[in-house]
């Protein structure tokens, strides 16, 4: 499972930007808004990643798909339970009659595990929350000056 957000340009409250500018140079202009968002909330997210060994904030990555579209992506599988979290489970080997890893007293086997889950940490959901402002201002820039 892979995590998305989407940066996309409101085609109705652009409509009298449209009219005031070149149909070539309103696309330059809103592509360019687009990449830009896009890359700026891409950072965001990958800051805020738990940087445990970077993977988690490597994935994160940002792309235009048109000229009102970009996404910001992760495709790891676990990004989505760092994000949300996850309930409290059993793990079971699935290769082996036992689990083995690393206790306080050394080296500890057991059949299963009771997890408590864990705790999300919402780097998707908070660096959007904090961008609205800074990517509000960088369409304002390309396309507010028309």
């Amino acid at each position: 499972m892979s995590l998305t957000f989407t940066v996309a340009l409101d085609q109705a409250k652009l409509a009298a930007l449209m009219k005031q500018l070149e149909p070539a140079e309103w696309r330059r202009r809103a592509s360019a808004s687009v990449l830009e968002s896009t890359l700026y909330l891409e950072r965001e997210i990958a800051r805020r990643m738990r940087k445990r060994t970077g993977a988690a904030a490597a994935s994160v990555l940002g792309r235009r798909i048109s000229a009102l579209v970009g996404h910001v992506v992760s495709s790891l599988g676990y990004v989505s339970i760092l994000e949300g979290g996850s309930r409290p489970h059993v793990i079971r080997p699935r290769r082996a009659k036992v689990l083995a890893f690393a206790g306080a007293n050394g080296r500890v086997f057991a059949r299963s595990v009771n997890h408590p889950g864990t705790k999300g940490y919402h780097a998707f959901r908070d660096g959007a929350a904090s961008s609205v402002r800074a990517i509000e201002s960088i369409i304002a820039r390309h396309l507010g000056a028309a």
